[in-house]
């Protein structure tokens, strides 16, 4: 009996310590271009996980203490777990006019402080994704954008996501726009930058040797969407994305 009572116990542990993929998403649930927007991420997340094998936590939040107070509250396991912060909405320039504020409803949110709070949770991977506008005054012009790319190989997806060929744990920032440019969206009202981005997630997913682009210049994740999102906006919009390694330093001089 004792014995049974111990394998229980050793399962639910196990069960517990699960690697996980936790989604966060800073949400005003009457922007429904933004509503759009997040279910494309979400999807994408739910479509990759099972090449992971890990399942994917969704947690959707409005304002700006629920979303500190979630992130704050939500146990990590160090070196194993992913975790993606992604917003898309309106925003503006911060004042040191590198990574920008989110204007979600009445709240403002710099960008910086969601990297604050996730950065000592040291997940294996960790992305935060701001899809809003660098600048202070915002606008949209019409483009059009290229469709996803299909599915692909599981051992491609773990080795982009799960992987230790570019650094042990990796802490990625990315700004939509560069400091001083608009968020694109096309004419049917679908951000450029979420396209492009999920494009070049799914082409690195069916490369033997994927990348995101800390130490290779093409064929990367970054490569691909800055050279895209530069076609498709006639250089207008530029993505600034950031690669922290080791994850506990904040290195804004490996951008751009």
């Amino acid at each position: 009996m004792k014995a049974t009572f111990l394998i229980v116990l050793v399962f639910a542990g196990l069960s517990v310590r699960a690697q996980k993929i936790h989604l966060f998403f800073l949400a005003d649930p009457s922007d429904k271009l933004s509503v759009k927007d997040r279910s494309e991420m979400e999807n994408f997340w739910k479509y990759a996980g099972p090449y992971l094998d890990y399942p994917v936590i969704t947690k959707t939040l409005n304002n700006k203490e629920d979303l500190l107070s979630q992130i704050k509250k939500t146990t990590v396991a160090v070196s194993k777990d992913i975790v993606v912060f992604y917003y898309s909405g309106k925003g503006e320039a911060a004042s040191d006019k590198v990574w920008p504020v989110m204007k979600a409803g009445a709240d403002e949110v710099p960008m910086r402080e969601v990297m604050e709070i996730l950065r000592p949770k040291k997940a294996h991977l960790t992305l935060v994704i701001a899809d809003c506008d660098n600048q202070s005054e915002p606008a949209y012009i019409s483009r059009l954008v290229p469709r996803p790319h299909p599915p692909t190989l599981r051992e491609s997806a773990q080795q982009l996501f799960l992987g230790k060929l570019e650094c042990k744990r990796m802490f990625i920032k990315i700004a939509s726009a560069s400091p001083g440019q608009r968020a694109m969206r096309d004419k049917n009202g679908n951000s450029l930058f979420l396209a492009t981005f999920l494009t070049a997630l799914k082409e690195q997913m069916t490369d033997p040797s994927p990348r995101w682009g800390l130490n290779r210049a093409e064929n990367t994740v970054k490569a691909s969407l800055q050279e895209k999102l530069k076609v498709l906006t006639s250089g207008a919009q530029q993505a600034r994305l950031g690669i922290d390694c080791p994850a506990s330093i904040d290195d804004d001089q490996a951008e751009e």
